[in-house]
């Protein structure tokens, strides 16, 4: 019973240590850089640009950069916040001067919206034979895709 006892107070004092660390480290933080009015600049806010430069996405990287700092597949067919993570990253390693031009606006005031946010859903109006509502439907993939994002880069 006493052996039983002490892994059971064991187990518990383990399991609460790991619960404390988990909640000391935070997983993400908030970033003070204007990622939006950087690929205003870089890109014209096109998040999906391929010009055949050698630079792809809204933030311009370069195809080794995107990899070394964990980007999976090419940058301009990922979505907005996918790019921002990886581009974070970038920052953590290379600082503003990996944007060399159009890091100057990274403390820009930020609207309340990224531009563009929305604009594909806005598009999208009415009902589909009076059932489908478009805009539902475009807000609901959105945040999916997000939230898909989120989680390859986490």
């Amino acid at each position: 019973m006493h052996k039983v006892k002490g892994i059971s107070v064991a187990l518990t004092a383990a399991a609460l240590s790991a619960t404390s660390i988990a909640v000391a480290t935070p997983t993400a933080v908030a970033s003070t850089v204007n990622w939006d009015a950087i690929a205003q600049c870089e890109s014209s806010g096109n998040w999906a640009i391929n010009t055949g430069n050698g630079f792809y996405g809204g933030l311009q990287f370069l195809p080794a950069t995107w990899r070394e700092h964990g980007g999976v597949g090419s940058p301009e067919r990922t979505p907005r916040e996918y790019q921002i993570a990886i581009a974070e990253r970038v920052l953590r390693t290379q600082g503003i001067g990996a944007w060399p031009v159009c890091g100057a606006y990274a403390l820009s005031p930020r609207s309340s919206a990224p531009p563009g946010a929305g604009s594909a859903c806005r598009v999208m109006s009415g009902m589909v034979l009076g059932v489908v509502n478009l805009n539902r439907m475009c807000a609901a993939l959105t945040s999916q895709a997000r939230a898909v994002a989120a989680a390859l880069v986490g």
